[in-house]
């Protein structure tokens, strides 16, 4: 993945930016756990194949997002899977934690964007207040989660993939 966004005859982000970026190969739960770094944004992309890294979706993981956020900052979620229903955990979470919650789901495509390889998507970002989405909710297309108080609390101990088939 990383030889194929640093290639500039693929993507030109990368040599564009005027940031500094350095690209870190590894579990990204156990890179933040050594990195004493602030970001402004965490992005969880893991979960659209079968075999989901259930790891990155614990309270501990979202206790560990959290510590490694600026004041305020986001952890967004892309939670989008044809087989799990991955929404109300984190939604869940983010209530345990006394945190805030929006999410999107993008799935009224049009023709010419599927052609383009668009596919619909989940999306579920989450910070320490709601004054840290603002942002989000006022520009539309973004709501609250329902919380569901029966939904488990994934932990580092227990998850249940059952619980969230669709």
């Amino acid at each position: 993945m990383a030889r194929i966004a640093a290639d500039p005859d693929l993507f030109t982000f990368l040599r564009d930016s005027e940031a500094v970026i350095d690209i870190e190969i590894g579990d990204g739960r156990l890179l933040l756990e050594r990195s004493e770094e602030r970001y402004d944004i965490i992005i969880v992309d893991a979960f659209s194949s079968d075999a989901i890294p259930a790891h990155l979706i614990t309270m501990e993981a979202l206790e560990l997002y959290s510590d490694r956020l600026t004041e305020r900052g986001v952890v967004a979620y892309h939670v989008s899977n044809r087989h799990l229903d991955l929404s109300p955990i984190v939604a869940r979470q983010a209530d345990a934690l006394d945190m805030a919650a929006v999410a999107r789901v993008d799935t009224d495509l049009e023709a010419a964007r599927v052609a383009e390889g668009k596919q619909a998507s989940i999306w579920i970002v989450v910070a320490r207040s709601d004054r840290d989405l603002n942002a989000l909710s006022e520009a539309g297309s973004w709501s609250r989660p329902v919380v569901d108080h029966r939904t488990p609390l994934w932990t580092d101990s227990f998850s249940n993939l059952l619980s969230s088939l669709r």
